[in-house]
C-alpha cells in the first residue's frame, strides 16, 4: 500500500496538479478471477464490488491530494479485463471465460491482474 501511495504522490505532483491541464483521468480497478475470500468477501462479495472499490479509493486519495474532482472517473472491471488484453480484444468479445481462465493460470498472472490503471484523456 505504501508503494501505491508513493507512486500516486509522484503522479499527482508531476501530472495532476497543473491548473491548465483539464484532461480527464480515468481510474480503472481490476481483479483476478478468484472470488474475494474471508473478511474482504464480507465487504466486497464479488470482484465487481472489489474492483470498483479499488478505483474509488484511488479517486478519493487523489482528491485528498488536491486533484480536481471533475477530472476523475472511477470504473471497476472485475476480472473481465486481464492484464495484457487490449481494448480491441475486450470490446470485440475475444476476452471470454476461456481467455480469462488462461490469463489467471498461475499466482504471478493473478497478481498482475490485481491492479489499478490510470488513463489520461487527450488534450
Amino acid at each position: 500500500m505504501d508503494d501505491l501511495k508513493t507512486t500516486l504522490d509522484n503522479a499527482v505532483s508531476a501530472l495532476m496538479l497543473n491548473p491548465d491541464d483539464l484532461r480527464s483521468i480515468l481510474i480503472e480497478g481490476h481483479t483476478d478471477n478468484q472470488l474475494p475470500q474471508g473478511d474482504i468477501a464480507e465487504r466486497y462479495p464479488t470482484n465487481w464490488e472489489l474492483s470498483s472499490a479499488r478505483a474509488a479509493n484511488v479517486v478519493n486519495y487523489l482528491i485528498y491530494k488536491g486533484v480536481m474532482p471533475g477530472r476523475l472517473t472511477a470504473s471497476g472491471y472485475a476480472h473481465r479485463w486481464p492484464a495484457g488484453a487490449t481494448w480491441g480484444e475486450v470490446r470485440s468479445g475475444k476476452v471470454d471465460d476461456n481467455y480469462i481462465l488462461a490469463k489467471n493460470d498461475d499466482k504471478n498472472q493473478q497478481a498482475q491482474n490485481r491492479r489499478i490503471k490510470i488513463i489520461f484523456g487527450v488534450k
